[in-house]
């Protein structure tokens, strides 16, 4: 169940949320051997702080994956897709938004699709994006592409 309430005071704060949260703490408990098959995986500039918090709290590795967005030619902060550090691109399906001007979130969908889709060249076992924020629409559509998706709260629409 998702809070909307929740508060988050800075990223590591975020951090520490996320991890404390139930799914994640079962990670925290496994022993050691079992414990290295996992990895944070965090996308820069705002994710290294809540991934690199979360890996402490689980004491387990984190690394980053690379991902820029691709801006539109006349309004550069608005993203029309983004690259992945293996050079895979994906675009923005605009054709299925009502409202895009009201759609801040489709910059972090691009890029976390870009991410995911890194992970999966690399042949890892599993995916599971934990979030310590996120649109409603934007979880649902990345979790048809992973195992699970852990998001703690979620903006009122």
């Amino acid at each position: 169940k998702l809070d909307n309430n929740l508060i988050f005071h800075d990223r590591v704060d975020a951090g520490c949320q996320l991890a404390a949260h139930p799914y994640l703490q079962k990670i925290k408990s496994l022993p050691l051997n079992e414990k290295n098959s996992y990895l944070v995986i965090s996308l820069p500039r705002g994710g290294t702080v809540v991934g690199d918090e979360v890996a402490k709290q689980l004491k387990i590795t984190h690394d980053l994956v690379f991902s820029r967005k691709i801006p539109c030619p006349r309004q550069p902060e608005f993203a029309i897709g983004a690259v992945s550090e293996l050079g895979d691109v994906i675009w923005n399906d605009y054709a299925k938004q009502e409202k895009l001007i009201d759609k801040p979130h489709v910059q972090q969908n691009a890029t976390m699709k870009s991410a995911i889709l890194t992970c999966k060249y690399l042949n890892v076992k599993s995916i599971i994006v934990a979030v310590p924020c996120s649109a409603t629409d934007c979880i649902e559509d990345i979790s048809k592409s992973v195992d699970k998706v852990i998001c703690l709260t979620t903006p009122d629409d």
